[in-house]
């Protein structure tokens, strides 16, 4: 395993943990129309963040990717350009394979 994968479950820990407590507060605190917005407040920070944690831990899995399996930019192979999808970068790696990734 590496760092990231720990700094990533231990994210999922504290998120459970302290959005568990932030919704036991708003369960016990706020009332009727309150409730429903702070609710609605919870989940949208919730899933915004999950999503960050998300997309960052996919990152430091294809920054492992490349350096394990030693990828470099590439925009012509065999002396012809690779014509990749718009948004796209070709990475060729050790393994003598091309992989596509999009741009963030």
């Amino acid at each position: 395993m590496q760092d990231y994968d720990y700094c990533y479950y231990a994210s999922w820990l504290v998120t459970a943990i302290g959005f568990s407590w932030l919704l036991l507060f708003i369960h016990r605190r706020l009332f009727d129309e309150q409730y429903f917005i702070a609710c609605l407040l919870y989940w949208a920070v919730a899933l915004s963040l999950l999503s960050f944690v998300e997309d960052w831990r996919e990152q430091k899995e294809w920054e492992s990717f490349v350096t394990r399996h030693r990828c470099k930019i590439v925009e012509q192979w065999g002396g012809t350009p690779i014509n990749g999808e718009y948004g796209k970068t070709a990475y060729h790696c050790a393994d003598n394979f091309i992989y596509w990734r999009e741009l963030k």
